[in-house]
């Protein structure tokens, strides 16, 4: 899953630099304490002094954070693509992507079975993309 920085128009216009945003300055937003996504790209982008965050541990709250102005945050692109029109704009930067797994119970049930495999099948595709 593809994950992109993300804020709305008013922060980011606050915290514009002649180089792009001034990430060590702009407020941030992250799911959890151990959700280290803004952290990882905040230093692919050199910054070592991180800014004020806000933990927002629910994926809507997280988005809603975001479109009011009170941090950036890595945002799924799909997400992303859907509330545009809401207020979030992407932020200069390399998109980060993340490995998503299947997990099931292991037991033996016919409904599970089939969508194993429909999962299977669609990421066998998406592999040879």
């Amino acid at each position: 899953m593809r994950y992109v920085p993300a804020a709305s128009p008013a922060l980011r216009q606050r915290h514009e630099a002649s180089d792009g945003v001034n990430w060590s300055e702009m407020p941030m937003l992250r799911f959890s304490t151990n959700d280290d996504m803004q952290h990882r790209f905040l230093r692919s982008q050199g910054v070592e002094h991180f800014p004020p965050t806000h933990t927002v541990p629910s994926s809507e709250a997280f988005l809603t954070a975001a479109c009011a102005g009170l941090g950036w945050g890595m945002i799924p692109e799909q997400q992303l693509q859907q509330d545009l029109p809401r207020g979030l704009v992407p932020l200069p930067g390399t998109p980060n992507d993340v490995a998503l797994y299947w997990q099931c119970w292991a037991m033996a049930s016919p409904r599970l079975e089939r969508i194993t495999g429909a999962v299977r099948a669609a990421g066998s595709k998406l592999r040879q993309i």
